[in-house]
Order: C-alpha cells, then sequence, then structure tokens
C-alpha cells in the first residue's frame, strides 16, 4: 500500500507592509553616487561596487581588464543581487538596493556586450 503525500501549496512569506517611498528615494541617492554618470561603465560599476553593497569584496581594476574576467564578475555579482537569491529576511532597504544594482549591472552588461562583440 502507498501512502499518498498531500502537497500543501508553498506559501511564500509576507513582507513587512513598509511605504517604500521614502526607501526608493534613499536607495536612489546611494546608487546615483555609485554610478556617478557612469552607469553603462560596467567595469567601473564592477570597480566600485564594494561601496555599495556591504557584503562585496573590491575587485582590483587591473582584474578588470580582459572582458572574460569582467564577465566572471559581472556573473558574480549578479548572482549576488538577483532578487530571487536576496535573504528573504533582509530588510526592505537592502532588497530594493539590491534589486536596483541588479538592473544597473544589466544595463551595463548589455552595452558591454555591445563593445566587445560577446
Amino acid at each position: 500500500q502507498t501512502e499518498v503525500k498531500s502537497k500543501t501549496p508553498r506559501v511564500p512569506k509576507q513582507r513587512e507592509n513598509v511605504d517604500t517611498t521614502e526607501i526608493k528615494a534613499k536607495v536612489m541617492k546611494k546608487i546615483d553616487m555609485w554610478q556617478r554618470d557612469k552607469s553603462s561603465d560596467l567595469r567601473f560599476l564592477l570597480s566600485s561596487l564594494d561601496t555599495i553593497l556591504p557584503n562585496w569584496t573590491k575587485i582590483d581594476s587591473k582584474n578588470l581588464i580582459s572582458p572574460k574576467k569582467c564577465k566572471v564578475y559581472y556573473f558574480k555579482a549578479i548572482s549576488h543581487t538577483h532578487p530571487d537569491k536576496v535573504d528573504p529576511n533582509a530588510t526592505a532597504e537592502s532588497r530594493i538596493l539590491c534589486e536596483t544594482v541588479f538592473m544597473t549591472l544589466n544595463k551595463a552588461w548589455e552595452a558591454f556586450k555591445e563593445e566587445n562583440d560577446l
């Protein structure tokens, strides 16, 4: 006799109900300071990522000369900031910051691929 396991649907954790308007404004100030009019310069964004993400180790600029190395660091950064990978218990500010960094890096990656025929 086989036992039938009931499949209970997974319910996502409720995130705290917070007015994110102020948080988004605060995060955008940080993002603007991080980008410094270089939002499409992937090498610059990766080399300065440690200034905006607390758990990110600084990448030396000489490690970003090769397009292949940039690609490796880009994918590491994306896996670190991907909205699905961010700790569900993280603060609203951390989640918004990671999501915004993720989108910024993706846009810069598209420009980088064009420039370097990747």
